[in-house]
């Protein structure tokens, strides 16, 4: 009796502890499909705005109340000749903007942030009545941009495996230049003919339009690389953790038929995988002292000298 007692009260006393919070999880957003929700986030909703010059963009703040909603943040960019065609489009209900002389800023806005102890009904298409069900069968989505002229566009886009997506399109002045820092789960897709120098510090996914040509492309962390068929001269990939992890992680490579790199430095720890080594001239592989660092490189179709 004694013993069935002392169950029953410890069992009690644990689910007391965990509904009142003392194991301090993290708080996250929540989804919800019912009708009575506490809030409605619309994702294929962009307002364009104006935007001055920048050669730097930089995701800040922090991913931990949206970890887990599976959705992924897209940045694409792309150049144009004149000032005043620059401009930045986004959903204005989940992403805020500021732009610090040549730096553009972008985060999670506060209302999105605020909801992190709500129930959230995502809403899709350009009037968030299109169902997920739907978007999932057709393999297509539309999202709408309204436009600096008041005029309304609808895009399609075709959707391979469907995610979330919060979309940020901008459109900046052609720069020899360019950096960009993100977060995780966010990722860069690079529309531009031509750039001397492109730095990217993330463990995201960085994407380059085909014919895209760039002379030294620097990359730290460990994203998801897609060069397809751009050309590169020099390329410079430091396998290392960031957000304050030390981390050692995957990085993965994928090229096209046409991409060209002329030089690949590896350095870091870690694993590298998806190489084909005959898109690349010359490899380098540079362990970090003390640590390991594998390359795993895909079936070999030609004479390959190593060391």
């Amino acid at each position: 009796m004694k013993k069935t007692t002392t169950i029953i009260i410890c069992y009690f006393i644990f689910t007391l502890f965990f509904v009142s919070g003392v194991f301090n999880f993290t708080p996250t957003l929540t989804e919800v499909y019912t009708e009575d929700p506490d809030k409605a986030m619309f994702l294929d909703q962009l307002t364009e705005h104006k935007l001055q010059p920048v050669n730097t963009i930089k995701a800040v703040g922090n991913d931990s109340l949206v970890e887990n909603v599976y959705f992924i943040v897209e940045v694409d960019v792309s150049f144009v000749k004149d000032k005043s065609e620059c401009s930045i489009a986004y959903p204005e209900q989940l992403i805020s903007v500021e732009q610090q002389g040549n730096t553009l800023m972008y985060r999670f806005s506060d209302e999105l942030i605020s909801c992190s102890d709500k129930l959230i009904e995502w809403k899709h298409g350009p009037d968030g009545n299109v169902k997920e069900s739907d978007i999932q069968k057709d393999s297509t989505i539309e999202y709408s941009i309204q436009h600096l002229n008041g005029e309304k566009e609808i895009v399609k886009e075709t959707c391979v495996g469907y995610q979330k997506k919060i979309r940020i399109k901008i459109k900046m002045l052609e720069t020899p230049t360019l950096t960009v820092q993100q977060l995780p789960k966010h990722q860069l897709l690079l529309n531009v003919d031509a750039l001397k120098r492109l730095t990217y510090h993330s463990s995201g996914d960085l994407g380059l339009a085909d014919g895209s040509r760039i002379d030294t492309l620097q990359v730290v962390g460990y994203p998801n690389l897609s060069i397809n068929n751009a050309g590169i001269k020099l390329f410079t990939l430091n396998c290392k953790g960031l957000y304050n992890t030390d981390v050692a992680n995957t990085v993965s490579i994928s090229t096209d038929e046409q991409a060209q790199v002329n030089t690949l430095l590896i350095s870091g720890k870690g694993e590298v995988q998806g190489l084909d080594e005959s898109k690349f001239k010359h490899i380098v592989i540079t362990p970090q002292r003390g640590k390991e660092l594998a390359v795993n490189i895909n079936p070999i179709k030609q004479k390959l000298v190593i060391k």
